[in-house]
């Protein structure tokens, strides 16, 4: 996993929405990738309730299901 991939999750998980435009936009970044349990940073920023970040990952095609 890349280390853009790991920041995605990170700033998913603390709501850093910056972060996180900044993972969307770098090379082979996953919007739907899962981290080594298999969440998503859609799940990790629904269970955080960090409506800007799920908003962006939404925006990005992040897949609800």
């Amino acid at each position: 996993m890349s280390s853009h991939q790991e920041a995605l999750f990170r700033a998913a998980y603390n709501g850093d929405i910056e972060t996180v435009h900044k993972s969307l936009a770098a090379k082979g970044v996953r919007v739907d990738d899962g981290d080594s349990v298999g969440w998503t940073a859609l799940y990790w920023a629904c269970t955080r309730n960090h409506v800007a970040v799920i908003d962006a990952l939404l925006a990005a095609g992040a897949d609800v299901n």
